[in-house]
């Protein structure tokens, strides 16, 4: 939901974005995060001793893993991955392929 500025549903419960930005249940729940992702891998590799490729392994490979959904990363003949190019200067994803 990352540049939404209204209030939306996420798993049919209501979430009201405020003026911060940061998106809430109505309780005060946090509910996820607001930033792009080329926003947060900016951060982490500027800000910490973390790597772009290992951002992007804990971003995409190791949840997908955790999801059963590992073979989207596979490539190999017959696989269908799904992967995206990105521009590893400027830290921003310039072409995104879904099989």
């Amino acid at each position: 939901y990352a540049g939404t500025k209204k209030d939306f549903l996420m798993n049919n419960i209501p979430i009201h974005v405020g003026e911060d930005y940061v998106p809430r249940g109505y309780d005060g729940t946090l509910a996820g995060n607001m930033r792009f992702l080329h926003e947060v891998a900016k951060r982490f590799v500027n800000d910490t001793s973390m790597t772009f490729k290992n951002f992007i392994r804990f971003a995409s490979v190791n949840p997908a893993k955790s999801f059963g959904l590992s073979k989207h990363f596979e490539l190999k003949e017959g696989a269908e991955p799904n992967f995206s190019v990105w521009n590893n200067k400027e830290l921003i994803p310039e072409k995104t392929f879904i099989a």
